[in-house]
């Protein structure tokens, strides 16, 4: 998946839609685990049932997790994530109960957390149209710090993809230097 980069930024639409998804990732732990999660998402998959860590589990339903978010975005004072169960790509796939669910973790979150204000954020589809990590439909609870500007991102300009690519390009490094594949998938 990694080893065919080009060296220059070759263009977002020239990019296969795993690759996409890896521009976005803002850390090398990040990185990590949305390529683990690319290459195989049933035993990698950070959203599925039993591979969430358990230090970030709040409160479930039964068919969505409420936890909070392994990589919080600077400016941001607290970001939680409402993520079902079952793996879904598909936003096509939720039903009226899950509404309800998600409303219900939604609201626990601003009543346990008195989260002032904020956004609830849904990425899907193609990481062309959204600057998300993961395929796995999941929504966000961000309570930003109030103090310094904070953005959600969805589509990014080329100057920023390129500079994603960059950092890309850097986490492909130090991949390759901690074994590769091999190690990450062991």
């Amino acid at each position: 998946m990694l080893a065919a980069l080009p060296d220059e930024f070759p263009g977002f639409s020239a990019l296969p839609r795993e690759i996409r998804y890896l521009m976005g990732c803002g850390n090398f732990e990040q990185f990590l685990a949305t390529y683990q999660a690319l290459a195989k998402p049933f035993a990698y998959c950070p959203f599925c049932d039993g591979q969430e860590k358990e230090e970030t589990y709040i409160m479930d339903t039964m068919h969505w997790v409420l936890r909070h978010n392994e990589f919080p975005a600077k400016g941001t004072k607290l970001m939680l994530l409402i993520v079902p169960k079952k793996h879904i790509t598909d936003p096509l796939e939720f039903t009226t109960y899950d509404g309800q669910e998600i409303m219900t973790l939604f609201r626990h979150a601003i009543n346990h957390f008195k989260i002032a204000g904020g956004a609830l954020v849904m990425r899907f589809g193609d990481p062309q149209f959204h600057s998300g990590t993961v395929p796995h439909l999941h929504w966000n609870i961000i309570w930003p710090a109030g103090n310094v500007e904070y953005r959600v991102a969805l589509a990014k300009d080329d100057d920023a993809r390129e500079e994603n690519y960059r950092r890309l390009l850097g986490f492909r490094v130090r991949f390759n230097d901690q074994g590769g594949e091999s190690v990450a998938l062991a």
